[in-house]
C-alpha cells in the first residue's frame, strides 16, 4: 500500500513537472500589428502579424478567439508564415469564432492572419486575440486606412491620425475596434458632435455645476 501510494505521487509530481516545462516553452506577444482597412462603412479587412520571442515546439495549438455580433461574418481566413501556408482549423462557437493554428519549430517566430469582416449595423470589426500574453507596454499596434473620400466619425480604442493612416497603441490585443467612418462631410449633428468624448466633456461641467447650485441653495437655506 505505501508502495501504490509513493508511486501515485511520484506519478502527480512527474505530470506537474511536465505541465510546468510545456508552459515554461510557451512563447509570449512580442509585438502585434493589426492594419485594419475599411472598403465601407460594414465592409472591413483585417490583416494581424504577431511576433513571438520564441518560437513554438512543433506541432504546438495556438488558439485564436474572435467575439462575433449575431450578423457579422468572417470570410477569406488565411494563415501565413513566412509567406507559406499554416495549418489552421476555424469552428463557429456561440457568439464566437476560434482558429487553431499549428505551429512548428521549423517556422520562424512571425506568424499572420488575414480575413474579410461584414459588418451591417455597428462598425464593430472583430479581432483574433491568441492566448498568448504580450512582453511589454505598448507592444501592440493598431493601424486603420479609410477610403478615399471618407472621414474617421468615431473610434474605439482612440486613434491619431499620422500621415494616411490612423494608429493607435496598446498594450494588449484588442477583441474588437469599433469604427465609424462616413462619406464626405455628410455627418449629422450626432456624428460630429455627440461622440463619447463629446459627452463626457458635457457630462462632467454639468455635473460641477449642479452640485455647486445644491451647495449654495444649502447654504442659503442654513443662513434663514
Amino acid at each position: 500500500m505505501n508502495r501504490l501510494a509513493s508511486n501515485q505521487r511520484l506519478g502527480v509530481f512527474a505530470l506537474l513537472a511536465g505541465l510546468s516545462a510545456t508552459a515554461s516553452a510557451t512563447p509570449s506577444l512580442e509585438s502585434v500589428r493589426v492594419e485594419i482597412r475599411a472598403y465601407s462603412a460594414t465592409e472591413f479587412e483585417v490583416r494581424t502579424q504577431f511576433q513571438l520571442d520564441a518560437p513554438f515546439d512543433g506541432g504546438q495549438h495556438l488558439s485564436h478567439l474572435a467575439l462575433l455580433d449575431s450578423d457579422q461574418r468572417i470570410e477569406l481566413l488565411v494563415t501565413t508564415a513566412d509567406g507559406a501556408p499554416v495549418e489552421a482549423v476555424a469552428g463557429r462557437e456561440p457568439r464566437a469564432l476560434r482558429l487553431l493554428v499549428t505551429l512548428s519549430d521549423a517556422r520562424p517566430e512571425q506568424y499572420e492572419i488575414s480575413y474579410r469582416v461584414t459588418s451591417p449595423r455597428t462598425g464593430r470589426v472583430p479581432i483574433l486575440v491568441p492566448e498568448l500574453a504580450t512582453t511589454r507596454p505598448q507592444a501592440v499596434v493598431v493601424s486603420l486606412t479609410v477610403p478615399n473620400g471618407y472621414v474617421l466619425a468615431e473610434s474605439f480604442p482612440r486613434f491619431e491620425e499620422k500621415g494616411d493612416a490612423w494608429v493607435a497603441v496598446l498594450s494588449n490585443v484588442p477583441s474588437f475596434v469599433l469604427i465609424r467612418i462616413h462619406a464626405g462631410e455628410a455627418r449629422s449633428f450626432s456624428d460630429r458632435f455627440l461622440t463619447a468624448e463629446s459627452l463626457t466633456n458635457l457630462l462632467i461641467p454639468g455635473v460641477l455645476a449642479a452640485f455647486t447650485a445644491y451647495w449654495l441653495v444649502s447654504r442659503r437655506t442654513r443662513a434663514s
